[in-house]
């Protein structure tokens, strides 16, 4: 067995405590206090300021919620995180801050009556499925193909969990398990998002080597 050295020793330290931390939540959401409060919300909560603290870790470019989608889509380890829902790419597309945004703004005219038609499907889309349909369906030229590729991830099931569950259990009081109605992917009912399922994911995230070691190496920049 390899001896390790000094450094490695810290890194291997502040890895397992941050990891003991993560598994602590799995007891916590099984608790309950003096008063009969139980405490499953609160390690919902944590579970989402655990994956925005690793995702802004890795990632060292973009907004946090761009690092939250893609940490979801890269190592959550459920596929439907990257699938996208007709309905919820729209609703992104048309909000107001994007007004000043022409390349948007001209592809959400585009494409938005096709996105209705496939919103009562009531299905999630694979990133390539979408593009292939908007791409043999709607005159859509290699600029607005370009646009629309880099915004699918706005319109995933990661960018619901966001919008929906971190965003309310970080900014509101708590957050419920969500349920997202009748809606497949694959032909199968997307999983609902629980305490299970997002601890599932974040324990898939942390235990990535990739994200492993860069945990391990932020060790040495934290004051």
């Amino acid at each position: 067995m390899k001896k390790l050295n000094a450094k490695e020793i810290c890194e291997k330290g502040y890895y397992e405590q941050l990891l003991a931390r993560v598994n602590y939540l799995e007891r916590l959401a099984e608790t309950t206090t003096e008063n009969g409060i139980p405490l499953r919300e609160d390690a919902f909560t944590l579970c989402f300021c655990h994956l925005d603290g690793l995702a802004n870790e890795f990632y060292k470019e973009g907004s946090p919620r761009g690092k939250f989608i893609k940490a979801l889509i890269e190592f959550g380890g459920l596929p439907v995180f990257g699938a996208v829902h007709p309905a919820i790419l729209a609703s992104y597309l048309m909000r107001p801050r994007h007004d000043g945004n022409k390349k948007l703004n001209n592809l959400y005219v585009l494409i938005k009556p096709f996105l209705d038609k496939l919103s009562d499907k009531k299905r999630f889309f694979s990133q390539e499925e979408l593009c292939d349909l908007i791409d043999k369906n709607l005159s859509v030229t290699e600029s607005q193909q370009k646009v629309l590729k880099q915004n699918l991830p706005n319109g995933s099931y990661a960018a619901m969990a966001y919008e929906e569950l971190r965003c309310r259990a970080i900014h509101r009081l708590g957050v419920k398990t969500y349920y997202f109605s009748e809606s497949t992917f694959n032909g199968q009912p997307v999983e609902e998002m629980s305490f299970p399922v997002l601890f599932k994911v974040l324990k898939n995230v942390i235990c990535d080597e990739r994200v492993m070691q860069t945990v391990k190496a932020s060790c040495f920049s934290k004051e």
